[in-house]
């Protein structure tokens, strides 16, 4: 008998449909991720084969970058007028599907993304739209996740996702991103975030602030054009407990009397001069920037950590 027999291989990587590429020649192209994960399972096959190796695949994850997978919407939950927080579960005909007990594990990483897709039109042309998680590890243990959806009057994402009701069935593929943070690997970390781009950031701040050896500075720096608009307010709040954290708010329209008690909230935008004057606080070496909002928010807030002497490898925009 061959010993290729007492051999346990991982499984093949599964084909994407072809009605799941959306023909855009986007980057993270579903056929193009597919012949890497071949590749990447061919190579590992053949390295157990001739005993260089002896690694054994962990259960499969419920989530796939090369094959959307299908998650119930729990609940919504609106935050402000044109924002909305989205609860999903894996679909449970999914799971019996997959025989696995394990599988409804949700392996994202902190800064990771998920892609959603819609058919639209007549022609049943496919759109995509990423979006951060903001939940926690324990959420994803349960094959669930939340996400911040900000709704655009015009949007055609937006207007599909206007529709929903719980018990929707939504299909989303990933996690992709590959940012990843070590515990004291900086002095302080600056989040530069506008809008619905604070999802970015809370699973981090959270990551680093609850942790008791995390001797890192988190200075969040979080703008809107109104206050009302201000997303994540509870986990702020809980968030400005610990030492390691600071937080100011800024607004471009009139600061209102009703600010939550103990908040630092400036009317005006994050300037050159603000972002200089926080990353020179500490080592330039060894400060990280973050950035998470709208084009020119993104380019106009690297531009300025590049003028203040950050490194450009310690930047990254979401």
């Amino acid at each position: 008998m061959s010993d290729d027999a007492d051999l346990v291989l991982p499984p093949r990587p599964e084909r994407p449909d072809d009605s799941d590429c959306c023909k855009n020649d986007c980057e993270m192209c579903i056929f193009t991720l597919y012949e890497n994960k071949l590749a990447e399972w061919e190579k590992l096959c053949s390295d157990i084969k001739r005993k260089k190796c002896s690694k054994r695949l962990d259960l499969p994850s419920v989530l796939s970058q090369i094959k959307y997978t299908p998650f119930q919407l729990v609940s919504i939950t609106t935050l402000t007028t044109d924002t909305n927080k989205y609860t999903f579960q894996i679909s449970e005909k999914h799971l019996i599907d997959l025989k696995n007990e394990y599988s409804s594990v949700l392996n994202i990483e902190v800064g990771q993304h998920l892609i959603m897709k819609n058919k639209v039109g007549s022609n049943g042309c496919i759109i995509t739209r990423a979006y951060t998680p903001i939940s926690d590890v324990d959420t994803h243990m349960q094959g669930c996740f939340e996400v911040l959806i900000k709704l655009y009057p015009e949007g055609k994402m937006s207007n599909y996702i206007k529709s929903w009701t719980a018990g929707e069935i939504v299909h989303w593929r990933g996690p992709f991103g590959d940012f990843r943070y070590s515990r004291n690997e900086y002095e302080q970390v600056v989040m530069c975030c506008a809008g619905a781009g604070i999802a970015a950031m809370v699973r981090l701040i959270k990551s680093i602030v609850e942790d008791d050896e995390e001797e890192t500075l988190v200075h969040l720096l979080y703008s809107c054009k109104k206050y009302e608009e201000m997303l994540m307010c509870d986990d702020i709040s809980y968030f400005r407990a610990f030492c390691n954290f600071l937080c100011c708010l800024f607004v471009t329209q009139e600061i209102p009397q009703n600010v939550r008690y103990g908040e630092t909230v400036r009317q005006g935008r994050i300037t050159l001069n603000i972002v200089r004057k926080i990353v020179s606080e500490k080592s330039l070496e060894k400060t990280l920037v973050l950035i998470c909002g709208t084009e020119s928010f993104n380019e106009d807030m690297k531009k300025y950590a590049l003028e203040s002497g950050v490194l450009e490898s310690n930047i990254r925009v979401f």
